[in-house]
């Protein structure tokens, strides 16, 4: 008798460890389970934070490229209006060439025809009647042309 009731205390305490390990891994799956629950939201949340932040990456580097185009643009702009300014100031130049040149070229009429002692010598090669006033007049004694054909 007393072993049987030896024999049905341990059983009913084998009984009571397995029911209280039944509980306990219960308990451990559960808490087992709300880990991995957390685990898989802060990777969510990490890889929601990482496509933000490489979105944000990508819009400022697009900004910053506009900001180089349209800066690049300005500079272009800004070297088109200065070679803009430089070609009318070469015209402008040249222009001014163009007439010394010609003055030149009517002066040294004047001197090939005085050198040639020609009457009409204020007057031009189209023909246009030049200052008449002191020029011939210091030519009238004849030293300013003879100056003129020493040189």
């Amino acid at each position: 008798k007393n072993m049987r009731r030896r024999q049905e205390a341990a059983l009913r305490e084998a009984e009571g460890e397995r029911e209280r390990a039944k509980a306990w891994a219960a308990a451990e799956k559960e808490s087992v389970k709300k880990w991995v629950e957390e685990q898989r939201a802060l990777i969510r949340k990490d890889r929601h934070k990482a496509a933000n932040a490489a979105l944000l990456a990508s819009r400022k580097a697009s900004r910053e490229r506009q900001d180089e185009d349209g800066n690049e643009e300005e500079e272009l702009k800004a070297e088109l209006e200065e070679m803009r300014l430089e070609m009318k100031k070469m015209k402008v130049e040249a222009e001014e060439a163009r007439k010394l040149k010609e003055q030149v070229r009517k002066q040294e009429r004047m001197i090939n025809a005085l050198k040639r002692g020609d009457a009409n010598a204020n007057t031009t090669a189209n023909g246009k009647v030049g200052d008449t006033g002191k020029h011939r007049q210091a030519l009238g004694d004849r030293t300013s042309k003879e100056n003129v054909q020493q040189r």
